[in-house]
């Protein structure tokens, strides 16, 4: 069962990663949406911008703003080509979302290697490349279940590109403290506290979300 469970998720996953890759528009804009941020910031704020906190904390919020624009549409586009009925036949809810999820994060990590060297292209000061290595990949864990979830419960809402930040924004606020917070260390051995409450959200993130999709969509 739960090789089954995967092998339908990889195979959502991988169709969606041939069409982003054939039409790469969210990565892109999310991109262009990050690069055009930094580099406003690095010619309207001058030498202030080399700031190192400064720096990691401006990073991360655009990392965060950016995810929304590249995981709103992961559903959209089953619902506008009506292929979202075919999905629900063919495969249980958990891994409709799972392959959603494995696909937004997928992009959400395409997204921070591409901003990173622009970062360091306007700024030398940032954070330790070790220390950004960690972050990077702990952080879209805590990220991507939760915007995935939000954008599959308001896919059918007018307004949803207004309400998916406003819904969002305050659960992924104690994760975005604490990468603010492990940004700024220069010794991370003192930090292990903070790494161990990132994981741990992490993991809540994931199987809380993939349980309430299955749990809202199994009763409608």
């Amino acid at each position: 069962m739960l090789k089954s469970f995967f092998r339908k998720s990889v195979r959502l996953f991988y169709k969606d990663i041939l069409e982003e890759w054939r039409r790469p528009w969210d990565l892109m804009v999310s991109f262009l949406f990050g690069a055009t941020i930094i580099t406003s910031l690095a010619i309207s704020v001058g030498p202030q911008f080399g700031n190192p906190e400064f720096v990691t904390a401006v990073f991360w919020t655009i990392v965060y703003l950016a995810s929304f624009i590249a995981v709103a549409r992961s559903f959209d586009k089953e619902y506008e080509r009506n292929t979202i009925y075919l999905l629900f036949m063919s495969m249980e809810y958990d891994e409709l979302f799972f392959g959603k999820l494995l696909y937004n994060l997928t992009v959400l990590y395409a997204l921070i290697t591409l901003l990173y060297p622009i970062t360091l292209f306007f700024f030398q000061e940032f954070i330790d490349f070790w220390f950004f290595i960690i972050l990077a990949l702990l952080v879209p864990l805590g990220i991507t279940p939760i915007l995935t979830l939000i954008a599959a419960l308001t896919v059918h809402a007018r307004h949803k590109t207004a309400i998916l930040p406003i819904v969002a924004i305050p659960i992924l606020l104690p994760l975005q403290i604490v990468t603010f917070k492990l940004s700024l260390t220069l010794d991370f051995s003192s930090k292990w506290d903070m790494i161990i409450l990132l994981v741990f959200y992490d993991l809540v993130a994931i199987f809380s979300s993939v349980s309430l999709y299955s749990f809202i969509f199994a009763e409608k």
